[in-house]
């Protein structure tokens, strides 16, 4: 059976690698896992053309916790892009980064996928990591 997380992942990395290929970044967006199982894109818009990303994330993990709250969703993701540097390398790179919460799980995650675009401009990624977080989004309401 497919996780929560597989399924998030497989469903968004082709958005994200397009907007990489054409753009050379992207805005924040993120998808849920439905109580049917299906997946909703999530996006926000406040009228900025050129938002400033921190905004779009707090937007989308408002987004995030109120479809919880109304036990819409089952897990969540929220991909952005950012620098990071690599825990064992400590080399800085670009990294689609990815904040996965589920309400079965206790913790949080944020996995990085560096990534580097050739000379040929072909988009392609080293290996990535995670780090466990507390959760934030997928938390019980009283």
């Amino acid at each position: 059976m497919e996780s929560y997380k597989d399924k998030l992942l497989e469903a968004m990395f082709p958005l994200v690698d397009d907007l990489l290929e054409k753009y050379g970044e992207f805005f924040p967006l993120g998808a849920a896992i439905l109580r049917d199982d299906g997946i909703a894109s999530l996006a926000t818009y406040d009228g900025d053309e050129r938002p400033k990303s921190d905004a779009v994330i707090a937007d989308l993990k408002e987004a995030i916790k109120a479809g919880f709250k109304k036990r819409e969703y089952k897990a969540a993701v929220i991909f952005y892009d950012i620098y990071v540097t690599h825990p064992e390398t400590n080399i800085k790179s670009a990294a689609v980064a990815i904040n996965y919460e589920s309400v079965g799980e206790n913790s949080g995650f944020i996995f990085f996928f560096p990534y580097k675009f050739s000379e040929d401009k072909e988009l392609s990624y080293d290996p990535g990591w995670y780090d466990e977080v507390p959760k934030e989004l997928f938390i019980e309401f009283s």
